[in-house]
């Protein structure tokens, strides 16, 4: 969690910060309200379905293998300009 602070901040102008910041939390809050009762439903429906294999109990954890894969293409488009702070625009 404290890379993605890093690199939030890295991508905000100095002025523009503490909006950012907080936009990322509440979007971060979203998830972690709804993945467990989303998750738990459907591994719940898993557990109980006479579905073969792969559509059986695993279904759950071949999903999270997905999104963790597709986490992992996501960091590898981010540009290196991310590793440096953003600099305050200048007036023209």
């Amino acid at each position: 969690m404290a890379a993605v602070n890093l690199l939030i901040n890295n991508s905000a102008y100095p002025h523009a910060i503490g909006t950012v910041n907080g936009i990322a939390a509440s979007g971060g809050a979203f998830p972690r309200l709804f993945a467990p009762l989303i998750g738990g439903m459907g591994f719940a429906w898993s557990i109980h379905s006479h579905w073969p294999f792969p559509f059986d109990y695993p279904i759950m954890f071949l999903q999270l293998g997905v999104v963790s894969l597709l986490t992992l293409a996501c960091t590898v488009w981010l540009t290196s300009a991310i590793n440096h702070r953003c600099a305050a625009p200048t007036e023209a």
